[in-house]
């Protein structure tokens, strides 16, 4: 049985102009210790999903309809006090988008990293805060930092907190929300070989949430690439990146350049995510696929699969795929 278990989620938002089919019957599974990469551009549904899954949705959302279950219990027919005291933080956390807006700046980080140790697990102030200290250290922070504010670390210092804060009381699983956004390049390098060092000792299950295919390259064992709210595409990274089997995946992976030192030009995708208030009809890619055929513009394509770990939403992927 996988340690998580998404089934047919479909998320809405309401806003004046209409309903945001933001997430529409997504499914997947994430092994223990497994990394799982979640990828596609701005407004596909890959926070949105996270957000779902922590039970974080803002107020203008709601679950429609689904089941996301973790070791078989359903974790959206459990109320709200027991979720937060057995669930969030302690079994399933979240490596916040933007550390900065994640630290209260009034707050000491080794008081914002002893605090959930402190509620979830009931252990004594000094004990919590001893514990904050070490989880510092792990993430490459020296332990007398602790009692520094937000404000007088870096970008990079910052994200190592957030990433300590949510292994305070050592979850089965982080959710990791565009963990190298607005940091540079030598800084995200130092980010990705924490999270893949902590992954692989600590036995951590890992879900990435990011636009950047080449961070998911080297931390995660599975891709899953959103459209429009949908998933339409679902393997192991190896066959993501070797044989990718929708259009769209296609143009993802060729949209990066080549780290090997060949001549391969970077390609584009033409035009812009659509609307999810009112999605294109048929497959939500087909206005901009180079593949397009007539039945692709009225009957929406379902995700299934080509073997047993490769899964795609493409009614034409067999012909299409080199």
């Amino acid at each position: 049985m996988p340690l998580l278990e998404a089934r047919n989620l479909e998320v809405r938002y309401q806003t004046p102009f209409g309903e945001v089919r933001a997430v529409d019957d997504a499914s997947f599974d994430l092994e223990e210790g497994q990394a799982l990469g979640i990828a596609g551009e701005s407004g596909c549904g890959k926070t949105t999903t996270a957000l779902s899954i922590m039970r974080l949705l803002p107020p203008a959302a709601r679950m429609v309809s689904g089941e996301i279950l973790l070791e078989g219990k359903d974790l959206l027919s459990m109320d709200d006090a027991a979720f937060r005291k057995e669930v969030r933080w302690k079994k399933v956390s979240t490596i916040f988008q933007g550390a900065m807006n994640a630290l209260n700046p009034l707050l000491k980080v080794g008081y914002q990293v002893a605090e959930p140790i402190m509620f979830h697990e009931g252990v004594s102030r000094d004990e919590a805060f001893n514990r904050a200290r070490n989880l510092l250290k792990t993430v490459g922070i020296s332990e007398s930092r602790a009692d520094s504010y937000p404000f007088e670390f870096s970008g990079g210092m910052k994200q190592r907190v957030v990433i300590a804060m949510a292994l305070a009381c050592n979850p089965q699983i982080a959710i990791a929300d565009e963990p190298t956004t607005a940091l540079d390049v030598i800084v995200s390098r130092q980010i990705i070989d924490l999270l893949s060092e902590l992954q692989k000792n600590r036995k951590l299950s890992l879900i990435l949430i990011t636009h950047d295919l080449s961070v998911i390259a080297q931390l995660c064992d599975k891709l899953v690439v959103m459209y429009g709210g949908k998933i339409v595409e679902a393997s192991d990274i190896f066959a993501a990146y070797e044989d990718p089997k929708h259009p769209y995946t296609r143009a993802l992976v060729g949209a990066f350049p080549s780290l090997m030192g060949t001549k391969r030009r970077a390609s584009e995708i033409p035009g812009s995510p659509p609307g999810l208030i009112n999605p294109p009809s048929g497959c939500r890619f087909h206005p901009r696929c180079p593949y397009v055929k007539e039945k692709c513009s009225f009957e929406e394509p379902k995700l299934r699969k080509l073997r047993e770990s490769h899964s795609v939403a493409c009614h034409f992927a067999e012909e299409i795929a080199s």
